[in-house]
């Protein structure tokens, strides 16, 4: 459980109750939540120093579809790191991943 931190920072700072909890903000979904209610993922590789320009043009894909850019859980296999993203409509995933070299998985 989060709790706020008052007067010690200007700002509506939240901090975890306990090392380790995640933070949140209330109504802000987790990456499991999108997962189990945008039941269509494409699973990305991270390249080697992340997606630099790649990644805005992974949220201007969204902001031309109508989307509101889903994440689903990131994942490590042995050196490579992956990131979900998720999506209501299965043809949205699909161009999604044909656009940017994803795999659809679900």
């Amino acid at each position: 459980m989060a709790r706020f931190v008052g007067d010690m920072c200007p700002g509506p700072a939240v901090v975890p109750a306990f090392p380790g909890d995640p933070v949140r903000y209330k109504g802000q979904r987790t990456p499991a939540q999108n997962e189990r209610e945008f039941r269509h993922i494409v699973e990305l590789a991270v390249p080697p120093g992340g997606f630099r320009a790649r990644l805005d043009e992974m949220y201007a894909f969204h902001a031309s579809h109508g989307l509101e850019p889903r994440r689903g859980r990131g994942q490590r296999r042995g050196d490579q790191d992956f990131v979900r993203w998720c999506f209501a409509g299965r043809s949205h995933a699909e161009a999604f991943a044909t656009a940017f070299g994803g795999k659809l998985i679900k």
